[in-house]
Formats: structure tokens, sequence, C-alpha cells
């Protein structure tokens, strides 16, 4: 579990480095694979990280068509910075994970579930700024004359 907690601070990590946009949009969808991994093992229902990746997944999947438009022929030109980056983070990461291996994980945690009496509130919230989101984004892309959608004359 401290390995999934790890990953996303690697990534972090090299995404100072990236400089290409197609990198930085898969680096922030394995951060997101990770994060609702981690959300997975400390929540006792496998649900929510599902639907918490299906959300994010929905808003980067337009952000990837966003900046495939954008940068459609450019190079994978990776720079000597990011090089030594990688094998410094690589490198330490591969050396902390050994002392990680050997200790054994206290598998006795408590562990809340997501519909209790006191979390309920900020569930509905965030269903209902997902809904009207929503909504908003139909009104907008529905609208002739905006830029988001090209009409042919």
């Amino acid at each position: 579990m401290s390995m999934i907690m790890i990953f996303p601070l690697i990534i972090s990590i090299l995404f100072i480095s990236l400089n290409h946009p197609m990198l930085m949009v898969a680096s922030i969808i394995l951060q997101t694979m990770l994060l609702c991994i981690l959300l997975w093992m400390l929540n006792s229902t496998s649900w929510f990280s599902f639907i918490l990746f299906l959300v994010f997944l929905g808003g980067l999947l337009v952000l990837f068509v966003y900046i495939c438009s954008l940068a459609s022929n450019e190079y994978f030109k990776t720079s000597i910075n990011f090089k030594i980056t990688l094998m410094m983070v690589l490198s330490i990461f591969f050396f902390s994970s050994m002392n990680m291996m050997t200790q054994e994980m206290n598998s006795n945690v408590y562990i809340f579930k997501m519909m209790t009496m006191s979390s309920y509130q900020p569930v509905l919230i965030s269903m209902f700024y997902l809904l009207l989101t929503l909504i908003v984004v139909v009104k907008i892309t529905n609208n002739k004359s905006t830029p988001l959608r090209m009409t042919k004359n």
C-alpha cells in the first residue's frame, strides 16, 4: 500500500520535467488510476473508487481530445534533464522499496464506510454539482452560436 502512495509522488516529480502535452495527459491518467486504487484499498467498498475513476476519465477524455487537436504533429523529445530526473527518482524508489518490502504491513486498520450519517451531505452536494455541470455542458454545446461546435454552411 505504501508503494501505491509513493507512485503518485514520483509521477508528480516527473510531471515537472515533461514537455509534451500527450505525456502530461498520460501521467495525469496514470496518477488518477493510482489514486482510485488507493481509495479502493482504503475504502471497504470499491464502487466509490470506480465511480470516481469514471468521472475523472470522462473529464480527461475531453482534455485529451483538446490536447490532441492542439499538438497533433509534435515529436516526443526527451531532454537530458528528464532522463537524469527519471534515473534519480527511480533509484530512490527502488532503494526505498527494499526497506518497505521487509516491513510487515498492519492489516488491522479501521475503515469507515462511504455512506455513514456524517458523510452523506458531501456526497449529495457532489451529485448535485455533477448534475448541474452536465446540464450546463449540454446547454453550451447545443447552442449554435458558440465556438465549441463547428457548423457547415
